[in-house]
């Protein structure tokens, strides 16, 4: 089997496990995968090994490890994120993930560990600069709709104000509705629109 075929045939595989899976980016013939004990500070092997696969999700073009397990059907499926932390110490690429628990890849080759750990590093940096991006843009767009509704509310309220008010004193070239009309802003349809994230 060739390699296209062969990465065709792993991509299938790994999208009956995740269909969200839309490419693989790199693997590894042979990788283990440990969990760091802080209580004895050991590293313990969690009966997970075999081929690893870095994958691609189209969705938000976020990155991933997969380890399709040999020893069961249990894998390891771990999506990254921005605030990991990837270092290489010794024969082992190290991560500490959100819930704070360090994993250890023992990775058989030396030239897969040093470019996967690279790999990963690159792709957590991509996602803080666009977890920052997204942020900054989704503030943005809140400052927008925050300044709609607070004109919105002051002019719903000056239309409360302006009913209490004895209608004869008010110059009749002048009324409540022509006064709200130039000052009310068209309420955006959805609040939707400033939440992308």
């Amino acid at each position: 089997m060739d390699a296209a075929a062969r990465q065709a045939v792993n991509l299938n595989v790994l999208r009956r496990h995740d269909p969200a899976i839309s490419a693989i980016v790199d693997t590894s013939s042979h990788v283990v995968v440990y969990n760091f004990d802080s209580a004895t500070e050991t590293w313990k092997k969690v009966g997970i090994e075999g081929t690893m696969f870095l994958f691609r999700k189209e969705s938000l073009n976020r990155y991933g490890i997969f380890v399709m397990n040999r020893l069961s059907t249990d894998n390891h499926n771990e999506e990254l994120n921005s605030e990991m932390e990837i270092q290489v110490m010794g024969d082992y690429v190290i991560y500490r993930t959100l819930d704070d628990k360090v994993v250890g890849l023992w990775i058989y080759e030396a030239s897969d560990r040093a470019r996967i750990a690279k790999e990963l590093e690159k792709w957590v940096v991509a996602a803080r600069q666009m977890g920052a991006q997204c942020l900054q843009q989704s503030w943005i767009q809140f400052d927008v709709f925050s300044r709609h509704l607070a004109v919105f509310i002051i002019c719903a309220l000056a239309e409360d104000l302006l009913q209490s008010v004895d209608t004869d004193r008010v110059p009749s070239s002048v009324s409540a509705t022509c006064m709200l009309a130039r000052f009310r802003p068209d309420p955006p349809v959805s609040a939707h629109w400033f939440l992308k994230v």
